[in-house]
Parts: C-alpha cells; structure tokens; sequence
C-alpha cells in the first residue's frame, strides 16, 4: 500500500486548497463590506434554508460516509495500479467535499 502522492496529485491538492483560501477571503470580505444586503436578496430564505439542511447532523453523517468511502477507495488495497486521473479526481473529491463544507459552516450572511 503507498501512502505517497504523486506529483500532479499534489499539484492538485494544492490548487483545490488555493481555490479554497481565495473563495474563503472572498466570502470574508464580501460579508465585512456588504454583509446587511444580502438579507433584502430575494434568494436569501432560500440560501438559509438549504444551509440549515447541509448542516444538519444527518446530511453531515451522509457526507462524512462519502468521503470514508472515497477514502477506503483510496487507500484500499488494489489488485491493479491506480492511474494519475483517478487518484487526482478521488483526492479533489475529498477535498472539495470536505472544504465545500467548513465554507458552509463558517460563513453565514
């Protein structure tokens, strides 16, 4: 079993994460600039509506068997080798999934 990414892997790991920290500063300063009008918005009932139910215990638990699954694909043993696309998508999968949901969580308008 190897533990070790391979480099376009790691190349985009460390896109996603980029993407992440940009989005996340996005999202900052848009809510310290313009945080009250977001709640005139026509959509905004129904951005609260599906962020209370993507954060409730259920779907989390449903999420975190997701990305279990996704993880025991990876890390499971295979009789044949994986190629670089596979393991670039399953290892976005995780972490898109995973850093989709601390977004969620940690910005509210």
């Amino acid at each position: 079993m190897r533990f070790a990414l391979r480099p376009k892997t790691k190349l985009a790991a460390i896109a996603c994460f980029v993407v992440f920290l940009l989005n996340a500063a996005g999202l900052a300063l848009h809510m310290h600039s313009y945080g009250s009008e977001y709640h005139t918005l026509p959509f905004y009932p129904s951005y609260l509506t599906f962020r209370g139910l993507l954060l409730r215990p259920l779907t989390l638990f449903a999420f975190a068997a997701i990305i279990l699954y996704l993880l025991a694909l990876f890390f499971g043993n295979r009789r044949s080798t994986r190629s670089d696309l596979e393991e670039v998508i399953l290892v976005l999968a995780i972490m898109s999934t995973t850093l989709g949901l601390i977004l969620t969580a940690a910005f509210k308008f």
